[in-house]
């Protein structure tokens, strides 16, 4: 029963994961084509449901916990999806700030173009679902080479 519920939380962390994806994709979408109604989704209907599965997160891994009390590399998994949940809700209210910030920017001329925020997104998104992958998976290659990716948006940033 105990391996059904972590299969099912894994399952659930995958399906988090791409809620944050779509927002990041449209938060990246949503100034570069001046699309005001995508920021607003990402605002009004993304967000609290971002919001909402980080509780149904800390709830279900608290009452997994407590009805099965798991040891060693159970409890770890599920300490790790409480934590992973968490930071995913903070990516979505991150992006919930780029949507909020690009509100008021596309009102503006552009003063610069965005030539490697695409990039960086792409970037980003792809570091996303293979850290999820690979954490459901098991996958230590994978998520090494996700840390070796992140060396690649520091560099986009800097320009």
């Amino acid at each position: 029963m105990l391996n059904e519920r972590i299969k099912d939380l894994k399952k659930h962390l995958i399906d988090y994961g791409s809620l944050v994806e779509k927002m990041l994709q449209i938060t990246t979408k949503g100034p570069l084509d001046k699309n005001k109604s995508l920021l607003e989704d990402v605002i009004n209907i993304k967000e609290p449901i971002a919001n909402n599965y980080e509780i149904e997160f800390d709830e279900i891994c608290a009452n997994t916990i407590a009805q099965y009390q798991p040891v060693s590399k159970n409890l770890r998994t599920i300490i790790s999806i409480i934590k992973m949940s968490n930071d995913l809700e903070r990516m979505a209210d991150h992006c919930v700030n780029i949507a909020e910030y690009s509100l008021s920017l596309i009102k503006e001329p552009d003063i610069k173009q965005l030539i490697d925020l695409p990039k960086m997104a792409m970037l980003t998104n792809s570091m996303l679902k293979d850290s999820i992958q690979s954490f459901v998976n098991e996958d230590v290659c994978l998520a090494k080479e996700v840390c070796l990716r992140d060396d690649i948006i520091d560099k986009l940033n800097k320009i």
